[in-house]
Parts: C-alpha cells; sequence; structure tokens
C-alpha cells in the first residue's frame, strides 16, 4: 500500500484507481496470469514467473 500511495495512482490523485489496486492479489497464492499483444502477433517462450520476497 505504501508504494501504491506514493504512485501516481495515490489514493488522493486517484480514489478509485487506488481502491481497486489496494485489493489486487488479495490472498490467492496461485492463479492465472494474463498477457497482452495489443493487436500484434507475439509469441511467448519460456514464460517464469519470480515470487518476490
Amino acid at each position: 500500500i505504501d508504494l501504491l500511495q506514493k504512485s501516481k495512482f495515490s489514493e488522493e490523485k486517484w480514489p478509485l484507481a487506488f481502491e481497486l489496486l489496494s485489493h489486487v492479489g488479495g490472498d490467492s497464492k496461485s492463479g492465472l496470469i494474463g498477457l497482452q499483444d495489443h493487436g500484434n502477433d507475439v509469441w511467448f517462450k519460456n514464460i517464469t514467473v519470480k515470487v518476490l520476497k
């Protein structure tokens, strides 16, 4: 939450974005990831997800 408050999406500047972003992830420790291609052909290979500590 501290990093979010210091970002451009702080509670003061963007209250709705702050509310939505502060609850992302929740207690889930597993799930799916989404990848965007922005309308272009793309290929993804050897994707690794690293746990940040």
